[in-house]
């Protein structure tokens, strides 16, 4: 039986809503591997949302994913509503999880995803867009805003693919077809 920690810690990626600036989604034609996974919660099977992420290219490993400078695009499709308080709290143990005890490095980041973090409805689609520069967010057709902090940015990304991932089946999911020849 899958926890409340655990969904919550699935459900973290609409979390983070930042500023107020406008720009078009990404456009995810031009990267030619993607993944999709589903995240369910509970003994039910209740389906939260799907996950996906966007390459150019692929991949030996998770951490070759990560520590590159390219553009990524992880998309989220959220198939129920979430409220605000539990995508906060799912940031905060998502990446108490990932960092341990180095979570007060990222505490001005962390701080700054939970104080934009709003309620999700259904049908919204959240995506981030990793680059060497950091991270863009974008909710549906608009781009809320990013964090100029590559190094936090690949700590983001962890807490989907990371050696600590939030959870190894979501983790195995979304790297399907992104990891081999």
């Amino acid at each position: 039986m899958e926890s409340l920690k655990s969904f919550l810690i699935k459900s973290i990626i609409s979390g983070f809503i930042m500023g107020a600036a406008s720009a078009a989604a990404p456009d995810l034609s031009s990267y030619q591997y993607k993944s999709r996974y589903l995240a369910e919660y509970s003994i039910f099977k209740i389906d939260v949302q799907y996950i996906g992420l966007h390459v150019s290219k692929k991949y030996q490993n998770a951490n070759e994913i990560i520590q590159d400078s390219s553009n990524k695009v992880l998309k989220v499709e959220y198939l129920r509503e979430l409220s605000k308080s539990t995508l906060k709290k799912a940031w905060g143990v998502s990446y108490e999880a990932v960092l341990g005890e180095n979570n007060q490095t990222f505490k001005d980041q962390i701080k700054k995803i939970k104080s934009f973090t709003r309620d999700v409805d259904e049908g919204d689609i959240v995506y981030v867009v990793f680059s060497k520069d950091g991270l863009k967010y974008f909710l549906n057709d608009n781009m809320l805003g990013e964090i100029n902090d590559p190094e936090f940015a690949k700590v983001t990304l962890s807490i989907w693919i990371g050696e600590t991932p939030v959870d190894d089946d979501m983790k195995e999911g979304i790297l399907k077809g992104i990891i081999g020849k």
